[in-house]
């Protein structure tokens, strides 16, 4: 499973080895799992196919989430130095 989310998430950054790859990981069992109760495990089906383009859909969104999380911790982390910078009480 991990060869599947260093496919589908590459990034190995301290956040995402804390948090996004727990999470995929997390979602790859609980979907690899349903296929298996449902017997379409082993067969090449449109199920698999869809399930493959729901998370396919799910894991960019996410990608755009944590960008836009990233983007807006820098603002934090810009304004934080500001307050705290020698200069900042000029």
């Amino acid at each position: 499973m991990g060869e599947t989310i260093d496919s589908i998430w590459p990034c190995k950054c301290w956040f995402c080895r804390l948090f996004t790859r727990r999470v995929l990981g997390y979602f790859i069992k609980r979907d690899l799992q349903g296929l298996e109760c449902t017997g379409m495990a082993g067969r090449g089906g449109g199920v698999v196919a869809s399930n493959e383009l729901d998370v396919a859909k799910e894991l960019k969104a996410l990608k755009e989430g944590l960008e836009e999380l990233k983007r807006s911790l820098a603002e934090v982390k810009a304004v934080i130095a500001d307050l705290t910078g020698p200069f900042s009480l000029y």
